[in-house]
């Protein structure tokens, strides 16, 4: 609305402020007044209301203040309220196109007529003045959607009159992050004063967390409307664990401290209110369960353990919506977490002591071989709490197979077994003697120079070469051989050679396709599924502790001291493949259409894929599963996860020997240089450069590593591998080569 003059004026309250008289008598109101101010107890307020600049007052609303009491003018701008209970009031006058105005405070007594002093209206302006909320405003919604509801506000004048053809502007905010959208972004006023718009929640979430603020745009005079939503979070996206994890405790027992997970939506907000139940596979049971997200996004609960003996590792999964995530704990209790060693050689003919590793086992507790109808109990040796000490007798490997054992308790109870193989197990050298720089000597004791070589680990210090081998000859002058460590048969007599010592015939070399096509179509000691070994294979029968030939001749009669095909070929190149010298001992690779002699075999192949690698004390340690062996993951000189620090070393073959025996790593420190079977085992013949495992051994040397076997056809050389493509060649020993430790004994001596 406009003033007579045109011009936009402001919006002004006009306070009544003379003073207030109660009258008794005549004061010009209408007969009859008094008497009605006498009704229950109360009194009458009256006055006048005065439209400037009119001459007709009617029609203006008047109300006392807190009261529902009202009266409208008449056309003098009378007005008169009646049964107004006694007490202090003011009274607001109002009308359509008018700034309303206020009375001041005046008293109401019973019996009496309270006159009021002329309330005069002035006209409205009709410019904006105020922003009203209609609808939408605290709204419940979901984080990144609509709210349902569209936010409706009134643009109204002084007079409270709607305003129409006026543009708001609406901005999103929000307390943190980035605020959502609304659309329209202005709107314009229609005729009752009124435009809205809709709301798309932003990322934030809770009470308040996002607004829309309203303005109008050119009064910038005019308060802004601020609108306040609600946005609550998403569905659960994402858990991770606060704290709880790892925790230990005995069987049936609660874990000391509570399992926390946190729950959150795809926009990282905390989903509060939230159910999460939990499951354990191991027995375990949590309080509460369900248990609900707080204000944080946090739930806390406590866990009791499971109390199966079969469940060391224990767990606990939460889960919330779509999302879960699992809380590891250990059992604390009689278990066994291992044996070593771990397996033999069916008919091994000499007793194995073995340690079994473990947790509060009992002064009095027994070892139970293959728990069940054939069971054996086995009195210990040694116990203590964590380890257990027994005998396994010979005529416990009598055949192949997989046999649990277990702890007795002497209170009653048995552990989860762990296994003993007995099956092919990685072959010994066959050296027997130690050397020093140059020459045989005796076997030095543990600390001084050279101690740690071949011969004084392995098999071969209690088994001789004829328990290892059996020959037989199944058919008339086709001699067979047996290796009870490998579970291999051999060919008995190279190929183009036969009779019970292999006297009769001429050997015949072949080239390589030569030598494969032979043993695929060979029928021998009434078998034809024979062919031709793999490199792990053949260089297994090699004896390190003799040469020319570089294989026991009593087991293998009439033998070249030359070179023999294996079937493996060359990684990198197709047109060479490996070879082994019955002569020397040596293996390198050779073209394919040389020529080489030829021993067939039959049985199963070697294991592959059996690595386990893990860093215990910061050290990367690597176990290989199919020959019981434990290595150092990474080069002397190098350390770390991925064996990236450090440069590795170039020691002399004595200070090999004597690194690996002084070595502490990964929590033991019986370490030492393998033998020429132990490192070539690691090799992979179908890789090179390095020709190993990259992932089980990270950063390895593209160069040659010491063994801890001598050369008996000089024993001024060692034996090293060449882990660029896998030779086995020998070297002087004052020569500088690199060196990687190992432990064990796979062969359960």
């Amino acid at each position: 609305m406009t003033s007579r003059s045109g011009r936009w004026t402001p919006w002004i309250v006009v306070l009544a402020l003379a003073p207030v008289t109660a009258c008794g008598g005549d004061d010009g109101a209408p007969d009859g007044a008094d008497a009605d101010a006498d009704i229950a107890g109360t009194g009458t307020v009256e006055g006048y209301v005065v439209l400037e600049g009119e001459t007709d007052h009617s029609a203006v609303s008047v109300v006392i203040d807190g009261t529902s009491l009202t009266d409208d003018s008449d056309s003098t701008g009378f007005w008169s309220i009646v049964a107004v209970p006694p007490g202090t009031y003011t009274v607001t006058a109002s009308r359509p196109g008018y700034v309303s105005a206020t009375s001041s405070p005046f008293e109401v007594r019973v019996g009496e007529t309270t006159t009021v002093p002329p309330i005069v209206l002035h006209e409205s302006s009709g410019t904006p003045h105020r922003l009203v909320l209609v609808s939408g405003g605290d709204q419940t919604g979901t984080v990144g959607e609509a709210f349902a509801e569209p936010i409706v506000v009134r643009l109204e004048d002084e007079s409270a009159a709607p305003l129409s053809g006026v543009t708001l502007v609406f901005t999103p905010g929000a307390a943190s992050g980035t605020a959502g959208g609304t659309s329209p972004a202005t709107a314009v006023t229609a005729a009752d004063g009124q435009a809205q718009t809709n709301f798309n929640a932003g990322p934030p979430a809770g009470d308040d967390a996002q607004w829309v603020t309203v303005t109008v745009e050119g009064f910038p005079e005019v308060a802004a409307l601020v609108v306040y939503e609600d946005p609550q979070p998403d569905e659960p996206a994402r858990m991770t664990i606060v704290s709880g994890d790892a925790q230990s405790a005995p069987y049936g027992e609660a874990l000391p401290a509570p399992l926390v997970a946190y729950v959150e939506d795809r926009f990282a907000n905390p989903v509060w209110d939230q159910p999460v139940t939990w499951s354990s596979t191991t027995g375990g049971t949590v309080a509460p369960n369900p248990s609900r997200t707080d204000a944080s996004g946090q739930t806390a609960v406590t866990a009791t353990l499971g109390t199966s003996p079969d469940a060391p590792a224990q767990d606990f999964t939460a889960t919330a919506g779509l999302v879960a995530v699992t809380f590891h704990a250990a059992a604390i209790g009689h278990r066994i977490a291992g044996i070593a060693p771990s397996r033999t050689w069916p008919e091994c003919p000499v007793d194995i002591t073995v340690e079994i590793l473990g947790e509060h086992f009992d002064s009095d507790a027994a070892v139970v071989w293959n728990p069940g109808a054939a069971e054996r109990t086995l009195a210990p040796t040694a116990v203590a709490a964590d380890r257990i000490v027994a005998t396994l007798t010979a005529d416990l490997f009598v055949a192949a197979g997989v046999f649990p054992i277990t702890v007795q308790q002497s209170a009653g109870g048995r552990c989860t077994p762990v296994d003993f193989v007995v099956g092919p197990v990685l072959p010994d050298t066959g050296q027997t003697s130690c050397y020093d720089d140059s020459a045989e000597t005796a076997c030095p004791p543990p600390g001084a120079a050279f101690y740690g070589q071949d011969a004084q680990f392995g098999w071969d210090l209690r088994v001789t070469s004829t328990q290892r081998f059996a020959r037989s000859e199944p058919a008339a002058g086709e001699p067979v051989v047996l290796d009870r460590m490998t579970q291999l048969e051999w060919q008995g007599c190279t190929a183009a050679l036969g009779g019970s010592d292999c006297t009769t015939g001429v050997v015949t070399a072949r080239n390589w396709s030569g030598a494969v096509a032979y043993c695929e179509a060979l029928t021998w000691g009434g078998h034809d599924d024979w062919r031709l070994p793999a490199i792990e294979e053949l260089a297994g029968i090699v004896d390190a502790g003799t040469t020319t030939p570089s294989v026991d001749p009593t087991v293998f009669p009439a033998v070249p001291s030359d070179w023999f095909w294996s079937s493996t070929p060359y990684a990198e190149s197709a047109s060479y493949a490996w070879r082994v010298s019955f002569d020397t001992g040596r293996l390198n690779y050779r073209g394919t259409t040389f020529t080489g002699h030829v021993l067939c075999v039959r049985g199963g192949p070697w294991d592959r894929g059996r690595w386990e690698s893990s860093t215990p004390s910061g050290d990367r340690v690597v176990f290989d599963t199919a020959t019981g062996l434990l290595w150092q993951g990474c080069a002397a000189g190098q350390s770390g996860e991925a064996c990236a620090d450090g440069f590795a070393s170039w020691p002399t073959w004595q200070e090999a020997l004597a690194y690996c025996d002084g070595l502490s790593w990964g929590g033991y420190e019986d370490w030492r240089l393998p033998d020429r079977n132990e490192l070539r085992s690691i090799i992979d013949y179908g890789r090179f450069s390095p020709a190993v495992d990259p992932a089980a051994f990270p950063a390895t040397e593209i160069s040659t590593f010491w063994t801890s076997s001598s050369s008996v056809a000089d024993p001024t050389n060692a034996w090293y591998v060449d882990f660029y493509e896998g030779d086995l060649d020998s070297h002087l020993k004052t020569d500088m080569h690199h060196a990687r430790c190992v432990r064990g004994a796979p062969w359960g001596l």
